[in-house]
């Protein structure tokens, strides 16, 4: 997905290709494994907007977009279009093929039980329904 200001031009759009974001500059959700995920994406879209502001925190990242210091990208739609500070973004969904984002599930040993391994087996079929 791609997150934009409410009065961004592309706002509008129900979907982009990332190339429409060539000349923007790109606010960085600089968290363990999401940027360097964000950033190949880009580099595989053939497009590398200059890094406008970066943070660790995804909602620091989406106030950033709604004070119009440019887009960033997000593996899923957040539930609201307002952010805690008041601003407003818009959500568009991308039009390019994009490789997946692998999704882990980890336990320690000592919660293998029945519980657990039911768990980890409807999640999985959760994303293999998704893919």
């Amino acid at each position: 997905m791609v997150v934009v200001a409410r009065d961004h031009p592309l706002a509008g759009r129900e979907a982009v290709s990332l190339r429409d974001l060539a000349q923007e500059p790109y606010v960085l959700f600089d968290a363990p494994g999401s940027s360097s995920y964000f950033q190949d994406l880009l580099a595989e879209g053939g497009i590398a907007p200059p890094v406008a502001y970066a943070s660790t925190s995804m909602e620091s990242v989406r106030s950033a977009v709604a004070a119009g210091f440019g887009f960033t990208l997000l593996v899923m739609r957040p539930p609201s279009d307002q952010t805690y500070d008041g601003g407003a973004v818009r959500t568009i969904a991308l039009t390019d093929p994009l490789r997946p984002l692998n999704v882990v599930l980890a336990s320690r040993e000592v919660h293998a039980g029945g519980i657990a391994r039911r768990f980890a087996d409807h999640a999985a079929a959760w994303f293999a329904a998704r893919i």
